[in-house]
């Protein structure tokens, strides 16, 4: 890996997570889809800004889409590449005609953040949970935070499907739930307002 320029490095890094569709190999152009605009996905929004995708011979469209589109959109062709990982994984093993060719990431992304008034992730038994998709990574990674800190997600969090970082974030700040799972940079916004991150998943 040393021995590679930075474009190449970075080229071996955008095609991580996604999902192959083969009408899309001889095609000049190519959609990409995103589920937020988060760290998560700044591989192609970086491959897109210099040029890479260009210096390839590609025309990229970046689309934002929730994951459940996403995976339907890839498996019909609508769209050719997808950047959601857990998704594509669970719709491979259901018998999509999908699969995923290179993952970029070495541990989710996806922290629990929350207001100030919680100080430790089993303070939020009984309390409300703002997730992107039911199944999605930042769902299933939630899950596994709550699990971790000895909180069963299935029967003492009450989890609701929003969509975005931005969209729960909102959430969050309006009160519609207690707790979300989001990706930096949301962090940062999130800490300058007072709320806190009560775990990590990486």
């Amino acid at each position: 890996m040393k021995s590679k320029s930075l474009k190449q490095r970075w080229w071996m890094v955008l095609v991580a997570g996604l999902t192959i569709n083969a009408s899309a190999q001889a095609a000049d152009r190519a959609r990409f889809s995103v589920s937020s605009l988060d760290i998560a996905f700044l591989t192609p929004a970086v491959a897109h800004k210099r040029n890479f995708f260009k210096e390839e011979g590609i025309e990229a469209e970046i689309i934002r889409m929730n994951a459940n589109v996403s995976i339907t959109a890839t498996a019909t062709g609508d769209i050719d590449y997808t950047m959601i990982f857990g998704s594509v994984v669970r719709g491979a093993i259901r018998g999509l005609p999908i699969r995923v060719v290179a993952s970029f990431l070495d541990s989710p992304t996806h922290m629990l953040i929350a207001r100030a008034e919680f100080k430790s992730v089993k303070d939020l038994k009984g309390k409300t949970l703002g997730v992107s998709s039911f199944g999605a990574t930042a769902d299933v990674a939630a899950r596994m935070m709550f699990r971790y800190s000895g909180v069963d997600p299935e029967k003492e969090i009450k989890i609701l499907a929003l969509g975005s970082d931005s969209a729960r974030f909102t959430a969050l700040k309006e009160g519609i739930v207690d707790v979300a799972v989001i990706s930096p940079p949301a962090d940062s916004e999130g800490k300058k307002i007072g709320f806190t991150v009560l775990a990590r998943a990486y």
